[in-house]
């Protein structure tokens, strides 16, 4: 449909969706401020992006003042490099659709970008099916905290997004920055207050630490494997202060190299507590027609239960 074609329609009040051109014009300039937009996109279904056409893209953004986004049928790494060099923030393609796919563009560019100031970050598919009755691994959960927590201090970069992780709600950036914290040698440190703050983070209790998300209290020793982390900490104290923070390998338990200070990110991607669990129940009520005491996840997530399909 041609961008003039779209315009009157939408004078006319009708609805109108796709519009085709070959050049920037004020007409989809037009067009773009009637519909409200916040980003222009271009598609390219018939072949690659030229310079040319890359260059029309930009001058249309910034002929209406918004952020310019393209769709390509082939992503490659030469092709985003391209974009990147004309300053395209958002750049999508319909093959990544699965998480494997996503880590190799992931990994072609972080090589070809090696050496340079700009980042590439993958943030991991769950790696799971609609109505599996298990939750994500550990891992993933703590790869994808871990790119969340960097994406909202990020300015520029490449975050690299596979379809299917595109189709799922994300947690708000205020609930990651609230339940996150750092740790460093010489700060005071009550057990007891640092217990309930990890629980409510999500963190599970557990006698020895193996996996993410999970920590243990011995006496004045936390073991703790933080979420986003590559490697689980143990926290010495001395009275109510840290006096040594170190790695520690979860298969031997044994201590390694000190760290002058860790970051803690939330144990999961939601929140469990009275809050989040009150909202959850409410919204559970609205859009299921069924005995809620007779449901295993409204009970749980009512006692503070964290249940295997609730991150769905």
């Amino acid at each position: 449909m041609r961008v003039n074609n779209v315009i009157a329609k939408m004078k006319a009040g009708e609805k109108a969706y796709g519009c085709s051109l070959t050049f920037p014009s004020t007409a989809v300039v037009e067009l773009i401020g009637m519909a409200g937009l916040d980003h222009v996109s271009f598609d390219s279904e018939h072949g690659p992006f030229t310079p040319e056409s890359i260059d029309d893209l930009c001058r249309v953004a910034d002929m209406a003042g918004l952020t310019p986004m393209a769709r390509v049928p082939n992503i490659d790494s030469s092709t985003i490099l391209r974009f990147l060099d004309r300053g395209i923030m958002g750049i999508t393609g319909p093959h990544i659709t699965t998480g494997e796919r996503a880590q190799q563009l992931a990994d072609a560019l972080t090589f070809y970008l090696a050496g340079s100031d700009v980042p590439v970050m993958l943030f991991p598919d769950w790696e799971t099916l609609p109505y599996d009755n298990f939750s994500p691994h550990q891992d993933i959960i703590s790869d994808r905290l871990r790119t969340l927590y960097h994406m909202a201090q990020l300015r520029s970069g490449i975050i690299v997004v596979s379809v299917t992780s595109l189709m799922y709600k994300l947690p708000p950036k205020a609930y990651i920055a609230a339940n996150s914290f750092d740790l460093e040698i010489g700060q005071l440190l009550h057990i007891d207050a640092m217990r309930k703050q990890l629980i409510s983070a999500g963190y599970q209790s557990v006698d020895s630490v193996y996996e993410h998300g999970e920590f243990a209290v011995r006496g004045s020793i936390i073991d703790i494997f933080p979420m986003g982390s590559a490697q689980p900490f143990r926290i010495d104290l001395f009275d109510d202060e840290i006096e040594t923070l170190r790695n520690f390998d979860p298969e031997t338990q044994r201590s390694n190299d000190k760290v002058d200070a860790i970051r803690l990110l939330p144990g999961r991607e939601f929140p469990l507590d009275e809050q989040g669990s009150a909202t959850f129940r409410g919204q559970f009520r609205d859009l299921f027609d069924i005995a809620v005491r007779q449901c295993a996840i409204y009970s749980d997530v009512s006692c503070g239960i964290s249940s295997t399909v609730l991150a769905y």
